[in-house]
């Protein structure tokens, strides 16, 4: 048993670290790879088929497979990088309108009284779920690397079997958050329309 445990603590320590520093990296890494990977199956498969329906053979089949490849990999990391832009906004809107719903009642009490209930619902709805999901997307570097480093931390801290009643966390978690947004931070002082 305690040689299991020390290998968990390890497993915990190491996935804890990399989620705390390196969060936002993966996060991207992982899109990255599983975009190209995808795209570029389907790339080489579709070149596949069309080598077979033009009757290309020799140097011509394999230039249309690797071309096809080729543009299979980049489409797919761009797919994967924007269907998780998307998802952010998504998520955010969702987020968004949920609470916009469950406010509605006392919105349309304290705010609009005279107003069709119904309006005010979904007319809130609505412009809640807008905001937010504008804000999810145009956060979501910030969203992966509070959550990364939430996560990292705990899992710093079951690896170490929380010291110090878990006054580390405290430092932890702050010290990850600033790691991963530093390079964003650099980069805003070099422009000065803050478009990084």
């Amino acid at each position: 048993m305690g040689q299991e445990l020390d290998a968990a603590r390890i497993i915990a320590l190491t996935a804890g670290v990399l989620l705390l520093l390196l969060g936002w990296l993966l996060y991207n890494a992982v899109l990255n790879v599983v975009g190209g990977v995808l795209g570029g199956g389907l790339g080489v498969g579709l070149g596949v088929v069309l080598a077979g329906a033009f009757d290309a053979t020799g140097g011509g089949a394999v230039a249309l497979v690797l071309g096809s490849g080729v543009v299979g990999v980049v489409a797919g990391v761009l797919a994967f990088h924007t269907l998780g832009a998307i998802s952010f906004f998504v998520l955010g809107a969702a987020v968004g309108g949920l609470v916009a719903i469950q406010l509605a009642p006392v919105l349309h009490g304290r705010f609009f009284p005279g107003a069709d209930p119904d309006i005010v619902l979904f007319g809130g709805a609505t412009l809640a779920a807008i905001a937010a999901g504008l804000v999810g997307f145009f956060a979501r570097k910030v969203v992966v690397a509070v959550g990364s480093s939430a996560i990292g931390s705990m899992l710093i801290m079951t690896g170490l079997d929380w010291p110090l009643g878990g006054l580390p966390i405290l430092l932890l978690f702050p010290a990850g958050v600033a790691i991963q947004l530093w390079p964003r931070r650099h980069e805003a002082k070099d422009d000065p329309d803050g478009e990084s």
